[in-house]
């Protein structure tokens, strides 16, 4: 059975070159790039796609040698960015680069899924650069929308782009809004347009590859490359265009390396590298519900305008990850959609709720993997209602304590309650009284005022987070926590000092919630008011606030 019988839609030799590309030096794996069909003959397809690497093994590395053996740290990665109209597959080949599903892909009918622009490191085979997946492109809009304020960060996206991907549509071909965005980069200038590379999306046959070099002729562009984003087709293609130009910018910043050491590492700001879910550093994730300031006290601690914001609610959609430099390291602030009701969620778009309940889908992702959450707050809305925090705040809070997370209530909009007396000292006493009442393995908390637009109060956020980090951290060593423990057995004689006369000796088994195990004698365990106890004072005692505390209970037979 021949190779070229086992992969449907290749043309001879590009699909060669793309199998012997992808497999892997070490021969650990098989990296298909195009639609492959291997009809139940993986073991064949391996032993001859290792014997095309055998042979050309000598020629493959000396062309790619730099990039095999020379890895640009994250910082100096070339920055190709995915442009288009809404609605042409820009998220789709967005996940594909990065290979996971990092950002909201939905056919909806008006096709702006895509807001806040995403980043993630990407690979194509062993091509290895920064992408960048924007909001569709619709310049026409007036300057007040929000198809244009996602331009206006499009706009520098390109600026700082070494590769951008205009993507196109295979199966609509060229449309007028391809031709507004076509004139609108040749009016951004001639060092945008030598950037692109026209890219035609959903090609799935070849049939439908030869029949876009007219349309795509008519944008003005002699060149063009034919994929599929959802099928993998014709990405041996878009890694020979990405090569061309990628190639030259890599050796470029290999040699700066070289010449100048660590001080190009920092050229570029950590902030536009976005690694989702690294552990290495803090992770912070700002929450709430709608329209209460998240992404304009995102822009605010970033010092740009990095996310979009304005009046209408529920404008973010993908959790937007961004590292900002703080005292010497590296934190990571998440940006995440508004929480809504689930009786809501049909009302909230234009797809019946389904991009709004993948939003709430994301967030909970999010959720999971955070270190900190800043839960964000309307103080306007506390004073209108009377309530410290609603239904779907106080959830969020319990879910975010309920998965070992610190929390740091955010009271935003103080500037427009602050100037009346005792309307600021009452939002605090009713938040305060929902968070114990929903938190109470919480304590007190901590709650910070501020004024996102206004930037008041913003500055202590960070490092109250990181306080809450390191304290999220900490370990404190066994015969201290049993030097308290015989303090506090001395000074309880009854109630539930009886039970913790019963407690041998407390350990803690784990940090990232601090979590303690309380050996007891006897063959019952301790009552919660007890366990209650003995964590608000383990809490009070080494100042554990603002993060929750695990008690677990064993007992051991006499």
């Amino acid at each position: 059975m021949s190779l070229l019988r086992l992969c449907r839609g290749w043309r001879d030799r590009e699909g060669l070159a793309w199998v012997r590309r992808g497999y892997q030096q070490e021969g650990a794996s098989l990296l298909v790039g195009d639609s492959a069909v291997l009809c139940g003959a993986t073991q064949i397809l391996t032993r001859c796609v290792h014997s095309l690497f055998e042979n050309n093994n000598r020629r493959v590395s000396s062309k790619e040698a730099p990039r095999a053996r020379q890895q640009l740290p994250d910082s100096l990665l070339p920055v190709v960015s995915i442009v288009g109209r809404p609605n042409v597959g820009k998220s789709a080949l967005f996940n594909r680069f990065v290979k996971k599903r990092q950002a909201i892909v939905r056919d909806t009918p008006l096709g702006h899924v895509t807001r806040d622009y995403q980043e993630g490191r990407a690979s194509v085979a062993d091509l290895q650069f920064l992408a960048i997946d924007t909001s569709g492109l619709e310049p026409h809009y007036p300057t007040d929308s929000i198809q244009m304020r996602a331009t206006s960060l499009t706009r520098d996206v390109l600026q700082r782009s070494d590769v951008i991907l205009f993507l196109l549509d295979g199966r609509d071909g060229v449309l007028v809004t391809d031709e507004n965005v076509a004139g609108w980069f040749r009016s951004s200038g001639n060092d945008i347009v030598q950037k692109i590379i026209p890219v035609v999306n959903k090609c799935e046959s070849s049939a439908r590859r030869d029949g876009v070099e007219a349309e795509v002729s008519r944008l003005g562009f002699d060149d063009y490359v034919a994929i599929s984003a959802e099928t993998g087709e014709g990405m041996a293609d878009l890694y020979q265009s990405l090569a061309e130009k990628i190639d030259s910018i890599i050796e470029s910043r290999i040699e700066a390396m070289a010449s100048l050491g660590d001080e190009v590492v920092s050229e570029r700001d950590d902030s536009v590298h976005a690694s989702s879910f690294d552990a290495r550093h803090p992770k912070i994730a700002i929450m709430g519900l709608t329209n209460v300031g998240k992404s304009t006290l995102m822009n605010r601690i970033l010092g740009h305008e990095r996310c979009i914001t304005g009046p209408e609610p529920g404008l973010t959609r993908d959790a937007i990850s961004t590292r900002v430099n703080f005292e010497g390291g590296t934190v990571e602030i998440i940006d995440t959609a508004g929480w809504i009701k689930k009786s809501q969620l049909k009302a909230h778009d234009d797809s019946e709720g389904a991009v709004a309940e993948l939003t709430m889908r994301e967030g909970k992702t999010v959720l999971r993997f955070v270190h900190i959450v800043l839960l964000l707050i309307d103080c306007t809305r506390v004073l209108r209602r009377d309530t410290g925090l609603t239904h779907a705040e106080a959830a969020l809070a319990a879910d975010a304590v309920a998965q070992g997370r610190a929390l740091i209530v955010c009271l935003n909009k103080v500037d427009m309650v602050s100037s009346h007396p005792g309307q600021y000292e009452h939002i605090i006493d009713l938040v305060q009284q929902d968070l114990t009442r929903v938190t109470p393995e919480l304590g007190q908390g901590t709650m910070i005022p501020i004024s996102a637009l206004q930037g008041s109060g913003v500055p202590g956020i960070l490092p109250a987070a990181m306080a809450a980090y390191e304290t999220w951290n900490r370990r404190i060593p066994t015969g201290k926590l049993n030097s308290w423990l015989q303090k506090e057995s001395k000074l309880r004689f009854e109630g539930g000092g009886k039970e913790i006369g019963r407690i041998k000796y407390v350990s803690q088994v784990k940090s990232r919630p601090p979590s303690f195990v309380a050996f007891v004698s006897g063959k019952s365990s301790l009552s919660d008011a007890t366990c209650r106890f003995l964590a608000n004072s383990i809490r009070k005692e080494f100042n554990l606030e603002s993060i929750p505390i695990r008690i677990t209970v064993r007992t051991t037979r006499k």
